[in-house]
């Protein structure tokens, strides 16, 4: 049980770094109304989490430290809701509804859409 919060305090520190380097480049190459830094670690996440799902599945053999690692970890230190909320709340407070409804409903189901293919993809394509 000890080693599995190491695991995931080590990847959840990589996946929050990843995040904060990704978000860097956001804000030095792009200016767009809708936070696409957050939207792409959410996606890119999603479809890694969705690999690494169907992966552990089939794989007996990794011990659950490293699976902790990388999903609960990596992932969840790459992804983050509270940025999102944080986001989308900003964009309310500047009277933008519809584009807050918009990136609502777009991220959730893009992101629940490429876990969904992360994972049959690699179920299918990847690790038969």
């Amino acid at each position: 049980m000890f080693l599995n919060a190491i695991a995931v305090f080590i990847g959840g520190g990589i996946g929050a770094v990843l995040r904060f380097l990704t978000s860097l480049a956001y804000l030095r190459f792009y200016n767009f109304n809708l936070p696409l830094a957050t939207l792409t670690v959410n996606l890119i996440g999603s479809f890694l989490l969705g690999l690494l799902i169907a992966y552990f599945d089939g794989a007996s053999d990794i011990p659950e430290n490293v699976k902790c690692a990388m999903t609960i970890g990596l992932c969840g230190g790459f992804t983050t809701f509270s940025t999102f909320a944080f986001e989308v709340f900003d964009i309310i407070k500047r009277g933008e509804y519809f584009i807050a409804i918009f990136y609502t409903i777009l991220s959730v189901f893009l992101c629940v859409l490429v876990a969904a293919a992360g994972y049959y993809w690699a179920k299918n394509y990847v690790y038969y």
